[in-house]
């Protein structure tokens, strides 16, 4: 019962501390900030160590798998590599791990983004237009008008040495108009779903305070 009261009371102070940014920049503001960064490093920094340092690193080199022996010798020939960054003279021998990151990096981004995003974007546009499913027709003529004008929002530009009629041009400005009525929908359900957010925690905060402060009315 007093831990409980006790990390209540911490939740408490630091609650109002964070709340006070409202009359401006101040330390005590800062002080939970600073904190909050603090206890989080210190958090994942752990997670770090114990999560893939520990287990990928050092514990297979006193194992008995072959596999995994290779593969975390590799690890810490190229993290010692990666060192070389740090000298001017000596920063091309970092390029080899350097190269190495921006790889697998960019392909797990591509990758991502085709099966996480393009491929259920044509999945979710198609299954509108299906005839065995319940379909809605004018749902998925909105989805594929909004897809196409937003991509080609985007992709829209002038070649050079080309011209380009004035008809030509007032199609490429109705699809650009129509492609940033879509961006905006987009962007501004991301804003208020953002600020709906918000808004449930400074209500769940501002319930916490009344009822912290009613307990303690109470002797509780």
């Amino acid at each position: 019962m007093q831990s409980n009261f006790l990390w209540a009371t911490i939740s408490f102070i630091l609650t109002i501390m964070i709340l006070s940014y409202v009359l401006g920049d101040n330390p005590l503001f800062k002080f939970a900030s600073y904190l909050f960064v603090g206890v989080t490093t210190g958090y994942f920094s752990v997670l770090l160590i114990y999560q893939i340092i520990l287990p990928k690193l050092i514990y297979p080199l006193f194992g008995n798998d072959r596999q995994q022996f290779i593969i975390a010798i590799t690890a810490i020939i190229l993290c010692f590599f990666l060192l070389f960054k740090l000298s001017s003279h000596l920063s091309g021998l970092g390029s080899l791990p350097m190269a190495l990151l921006v790889g697998v990096g960019s392909a797990t981004v591509i990758s991502g983004a085709i099966m996480g995003t393009l491929l259920p974007q044509i999945s979710a546009t198609s299954e509108n237009f299906s005839l065995s499913r319940n379909g809605n027709f004018i749902v998925g003529v909105y989805t594929l008008v909004g897809s196409i004008a937003t991509l080609l929002y985007f992709s829209y530009s002038k070649v050079v040495n080309v011209k380009v009629t004035n008809n030509d041009s007032k199609i490429f400005n109705f699809i650009r108009n129509l492609g940033k009525i879509f961006i905006g929908i987009t962007f501004g359900s991301l804003f208020a779903g953002v600020l709906l957010s918000a808004l449930f925690a400074l209500m769940e905060r501002l319930d916490f305070i009344i009822s912290y402060i009613t307990n303690i009315k109470n002797g509780l």
